[in-house]
């Protein structure tokens, strides 16, 4: 009722709109095509008005009156050469301000060829063919119709059971299934479709072949399901969508799986091109990477009769998450030959910490994890903790050495292999490195230093052992988190580090000989770089005071420990400690040795108070001035 409403509207305004004359042609729609004259000729028919008071408007626009002849009193004349491409524009002739007659003109072209029609079979079941029609300013009329096969079954013409449009009505389709009239001709491997087009300014068409097995899209694999899993396979089952069941070609099944471990891509597992049963379809998924792993698996069918290279006519897939099934795990936790910590305790027992790298996470296998532990030389030796990172003993006499084993394990039981870390009788015990300090020089980036340990007779240092750990907290915490390490040459007593910036790392180092090692000395001294602050010493004391001597004492922060060699003392007499200046020249004396902390002057005067400041040599460069701060003030006795 609303849409002949409207009309009848349109009807009555135009009739009203034409009642002192008219526009010729006659007609609410005027069609030209593109490329033609536009002529438009307003007559009026009530005397009362003259042409010469006639003028046209295009969509309420003046029309420019060189464009505009008068032909008689009565008759004026548009004439545009060749209007542009319209849908529709509204011209209007009037009478100074009085509506003479309306007419729309459109300017359109003759139909053209329809460029991406195509036809898709959904699951076998039925059948849409589409395209998108040509821009066009005049209306268009298309008709679709097919035969199927050759010969005599060729010469029967098939329409369209009802030619629709989409919202825009720029695409159009046609659809047929079992209920249509024609229906879906399944079983036709060919189709020859006509396509004609048909408008004012003549007619076209296209004619389209269409393979139709090649472009029958099927709905996706049902009831997909993991009858059975192994560490490295699943075996898997599903149907084909009972329509395609009877499809002549077959489909082809590709099978696609992602799994928790590796890169985040898909993985093709295999393909099954043999034909569609009406029972299960199954496949052995197989050469899985990890053990105990969660994996996504992907299955999806094609027409066997699709182009190989046609990523869109594969199916939906059908998903399912599997877990493969556990094993042991694959290796022991990996430890270095120094991967010991020993701690001396009183009455010639010590404890004893065994530390390890974590295996990865994929490598554990299996639920229940954990690590374990064992003396060789006596089972009973039990570790008093045990965390994912290190083991410790309590109590062990530091005159026996001992040989730990250690392995992972789940609930289907131990690794295969062992790690070993033998950890040495005090007697055969290798000192640590001396002076082991971190210096922080930025997020991430560090420096390690330290100096050789004193060593006995018959031992030498074959190389050093550095340990990294990322930890939750820093030392004095035990290490809990990934332990890592690399071996220096016996040379190195310096290098640098560069870590992952976001976390806290501890970092140890152990001294290794061809049969033995020291075990992990920790840093316990992490010191941050100053370009322009070398070795401050801020602890200078007066130890003791004799007649003619002042012996000193100090104390080093731990930024001073690295490449010093000795300490100068500067001294001269003053006139009290609240005086800074000198009476007499300045004396220096040096103190050679990093390991020292005291140091006498001699040949004082009696009786007189001394300015005392302490300078820290180094390999590199003299150390800052203690400065007055840091000075102190003796007086030696009286004589």
């Amino acid at each position: 009722m609303q849409i002949l409403f409207a009309f009848f509207c349109i009807s009555i305004y135009f009739a009203v709109a034409c009642q002192i004359g008219y526009i010729s042609p006659k007609g609410h729609d005027i069609e030209i095509e593109y490329g033609n004259p536009l002529n438009l000729a307003c007559v009026i028919t009530d005397t009362t008005y003259k042409s010469d008071s006639l003028s046209f408007t295009r969509n309420d626009e003046p029309i420019p009156s060189e464009m505009i002849d008068v032909v008689n009193s009565t008759v004026i004349n548009l004439h545009i050469p060749k209007p542009a491409l319209v849908s529709k524009d509204l011209y209007t002739c009037i009478s100074n301000d009085t509506t003479v007659c309306k007419t729309y003109v459109s300017v359109g072209i003759k139909p053209q060829k329809v460029t991406d029609f195509s036809c898709i079979s959904n699951n076998y079941d039925n059948l849409t063919c589409s395209w998108t029609t040509p821009n066009n300013y005049v209306s268009t009329d298309y008709n679709l119709t097919f035969t199927v096969g050759e010969g005599r079954a060729a010469r029967y013409i098939y329409l369209c059971p009802l030619l629709q449009s989409e919202a825009n009505n720029k695409r159009k389709y046609c659809f047929w299934d079992k209920l249509t009239i024609p229906h879906y001709r399944l079983v036709h491997e060919r189709y020859n479709f006509t396509l004609k087009m048909n408008n004012t300014f003549g007619q076209n068409q296209i004619n389209v072949y269409f393979d139709h097995f090649s472009k029958v899209w099927s709905g996706p694999p049902e009831n997909l399901m993991a009858e059975s899993v192994t560490p490295s396979s699943v075996y898997l089952s599903w149907r084909v969508p009972s329509s395609m069941q009877t499809f002549p070609p077959g489909v082809h099944h590709r099978i696609l799986y992602q799994c928790k471990y590796g890169k985040k891509e898909w993985k093709l597992g295999g393909m099954l091109t043999g034909r569609s049963f009406r029972g299960r379809t199954s496949f052995n998924l197989t050469n899985l990477p990890n053990a105990h792993t969660i994996c996504e698996i992907r299955v999806s069918l094609r027409s066997a009769k699709a182009l190989p290279d046609d990523e869109s006519m594969w199916s939906r897939n059908a998903s399912i998450t599997v877990r493969t099934g556990s094993k042991i795990p694959d290796e022991p936790p990996l430890t270095d030959v120094g991967s010991f910590e020993i701690v001396a305790f009183d009455d010639g027992y010590r404890k004893v910490y065994i530390y390890w790298k974590h295996i990865k996470e994929k490598q554990k296998n299996g639920p229940l994890f954990r690590y374990g532990i064992s003396c060789e030389e006596d089972d009973s030796i039990k570790p008093t903790e045990i965390t994912n990172a290190y083991a410790k003993f309590d109590n062990l006499p530091a005159s026996k050495s001992y040989t730990f084993h250690i392995w992972s394990e789940n609930m289907n039981g131990s690794s295969l292999g062992r790690s070993t870390v033998r950890v040495p009788k005090e007697a055969d015990h290798v000192k640590e490195p001396k002076n082991f300090i971190t210096e922080k020089f930025s997020e991430g980036d560090f420096g390690l230093s330290w100096e050789r340990p004193e060593l006995s007779t018959n031992q030498y240092i074959t190389n050093y052992t550095i340990f990294t750990c990322s930890n939750v907290r820093d030392r004095p915490d035990q290490c809990t988190g990934l332990l890592n390490w690399k071996v220096v040459s016996n040379k190195t007593t310096a290098v640098r580090m560069k870590v992952n910036k976001n976390k806290i790392f501890q970092f140890a180092i152990a001294a290794n000989t061809k049969d033995s090692s020291s075990g992990m000395l920790w840093s316990d001294c992490e010191i941050k770089h100053h370009k322009n602050k070398r070795g401050k010493l801020r602890n200078v004391w007066i130890h003791r005071v004799g007649v003619t001597f002042v012996e000193l004492g100090w104390a080093r922060d731990c930024r001073d420990i690295s490449n010093v060699y000795g300490y100068s003392a500067y001294y001269c007499p003053t006139k009290g400690p609240l005086h800074a200046g000198c009476t007499a020249p300045v004396t220096e004396i040096a103190f050679p040795g990093n390991a020292i902390s005291r140091g006498n002057i001699t040949d004082l005067s009696p009786n007189t108070t001394y300015m005392f400041t302490i300078f820290i040599l180094k390999l590199n460069a003299l150390s800052q001035q203690s400065g007055l701060l840091y000075s102190v003030c003796g007086t030696t006795l009286a004589g």
